[in-house]
């Protein structure tokens, strides 16, 4: 057995190997980028958590790349506190000492091997040895670089993937019968299908050098639009101007549906489609889409500058005290601001800004917001989603102290929702109930992910091709914001897998599932965002180059 024992930040630490050698579940190989990359400091905690000060946003996290601090209740006669942590894989030991029971892992993380591990804390005093409390949880593998090209170009990529939509028939049902396809079982979230259909189908008119596909997804995206018009609350109405979020007139699958609801994100999210399309066709009327939405968020928003999730079609009352991250309503004010000069939303984009700083933010809870997903306790269902585009938002506005910020985001996403390997002991985790469909874990096959990827949430803690290009998005923002290498490096690796998944079920749609194994249909949002996401930067994630010598 062999010990150390040195002083570190104030913590007196001792580190035990056991006899059995170290076991460590290290990433393969990898092929980086000729530049050189800043290395990043895995024992830097990230937000730690300190009572009265800073709230302990990892309660429920499952695993962590940089160390971590958990919530234990000081004792008060104590002198100090002992921290054990055990590796589960080798049974290596070690301990550190520290005057508080919060304090981060940082003194052991860097020695601490890949895998589940328990960390227990020890009040010390007069009284002898108290048990403070204890944590199970997963060191993850971090970034290893770039391991391997894209199964094609990014470009070509995103083009594959809406060019085969417009061959499906979820999509082909605008040409042929001028309606959605009511069989496919998405539908039952019109907003978020339309809105999807006219993105892609914009976007590929917009890049396609065939005139007969070009006017093929014209009209698709005309068609989708005009649709949902239909479903807009009418004038006079609470929610006046914004389309359903639910609709019972498509046949459901296993996903639920409130028709007597609207989601507040939705359609925020559904007006920069419109705007998409209004940019193409220049047809007022869906400026004037776009604009309705804009001045429904205007009217009901709260006074903390924000809106509640769910808010019934009748009454336009709140349906659950739930209050939304206002990203997508951020997202539309400031396109309609800066891109069409409507300064008439600065104050509303502005409230909401400060509302997201001072609560979100500051708070570091992220809590979930999916149509078929009900609001939990806070931080009990962390998103990746949120966060992500959040960051993106502060790379992009570059005031003081927002780099900063934005980069402190992307290292909490990147600790909770990205898997970088296979060896990622996250994925042998009882992720869901035993034979669910969603487990990805074959007793036979193993893990069928493709990986590297992101995933969703704490409650579906599964790689998702849209949350793979939101993370892309955060991250080739950050690049252009600060010309972080990593950041770049990072969005290729993932948009490589989304590729990888691409050709392995035909090279046309990429599945909303990373998996070789599909548990549902594919999600009609999923693949335009992932489509558009690689088309937006294609040339970005093209001019990454692996040397030669590296390979």
């Amino acid at each position: 057995m062999v010990s150390v024992r040195h002083l570190t930040a104030g913590w007196r630490v001792r580190t035990v190997l056991a006899l059995g050698g170290l076991l460590c579940l290290l990433p393969a190989a990898a092929v980086t980028a000729a530049a050189p990359m800043p290395a990043e400091d895995l024992s830097k905690p990230i937000r730690p958590g300190e009572p009265g000060q800073a709230p302990f946003w990892n309660r429920h996290a499952r695993r962590f790349i940089w160390a971590p601090a958990f919530e234990f209740e000081e004792v008060p006669v104590a002198k100090e506190y002992r921290f054990t942590v055990t590796s589960d894989s080798s049974g290596e030991v070690h301990t550190f000492v520290a005057d508080r029971p919060w304090r981060p892992l940082s003194p052991v993380w860097l020695r601490l091997p890949l895998g589940k591990a328990v960390a227990k804390v020890e009040a010390t005093g007069a009284d002898g040895p108290v048990q403070v409390g204890e944590r199970t949880f997963v060191k993850s593998p971090s970034f290893a670089g770039v391991t391997r090209p894209p199964a094609y170009p990014f470009l070509e990529s995103g083009l594959r993937g809406l060019r085969d939509l417009l061959r499906q028939r979820k999509v082909t049902s605008w040409l042929e019968d001028n309606r959605p396809d009511v069989d496919y079982p998405k539908w039952i979230y019109p907003g978020m299908m339309a809105a999807a259909t006219v993105q892609g189908m914009v976007t590929l008119a917009r890049h396609t050098a065939d005139e007969k596909e070009q006017a093929s997804a014209r009209l698709v995206a005309r068609r989708a639009a005009d649709f949902l018009m239909t479903l807009r609350e009418p004038e006079g109405a609470p929610l006046a101007g914004w389309p359903r979020t639910y609709w019972d007139g498509a046949q459901a699958d296993i996903q639920p549906g409130f028709p007597d609801q609207i989601m507040s994100t939705g359609p925020a999210e559904a007006a920069r489609a419109y705007l998409d399309l209004y940019d193409l066709t220049q047809e007022r009327a869906y400026l004037d889409f776009a604009t309705g939405v804009a001045d429904t968020l205007v009217r009901l928003q709260l006074a903390e500058g924000t809106w509640h999730l769910w808010l019934a079609r009748a009454t336009g009352r709140a349906k659950e005290p739930a209050l939304v991250v206002p990203l997508a309503a951020l997202r539309l004010f400031n396109r309609l601001i800066d891109q069409y000069g409507l300064a008439g939303y600065t104050t509303a984009r502005d409230r909401a800004m400060h509302y997201c700083m001072d609560g979100p933010l500051r708070a570091m809870q992220w809590d979930a917001q999916f149509e078929d997903t009900r609001p939990k306790d806070a931080n009990r269902n962390q998103s990746h989603r949120e966060p992500a585009l959040f960051a993106a938002l502060l790379f992009e506005r570059r005031q003081a102290g927002d780099l900063a910020q934005a980069e402190e985001l992307m290292r909490f996403v990147e600790d909770s929702f990205v898997v970088w390997h296979p060896a990622d002991a996250v994925t042998k985790e009882p992720l869901f109930k035993t034979g669910s469909r969603w487990n990805g874990l074959d007793p036979d096959f193993g893990l069928d992910w493709f990986l590297p990827a992101a995933v969703e949430q704490y409650a579906f803690f599964t790689p998702i091709n849209a949350s793979s290009a939101d993370l892309i998005e955060a991250w080739m923002a950050g690049y252009k914001a600060s010309g972080r290498r990593d950041y770049l490096a990072k969005a290729v690796a993932l948009a490589t897998t989304l590729t990888i998944a691409q050709r392995y079920f035909g090279g046309g749609e990429i599945p909303t599932h990373l998996r070789r194994v599909q548990p549902e249909l594919n999600w009609l949002n999923c693949s335009v965002e992932v489509a558009c996401t690689l088309i937006r930067h294609a040339a970005e994630l093209q001019s990454y180059r692996i040397e030669p010598s590296e390979r």
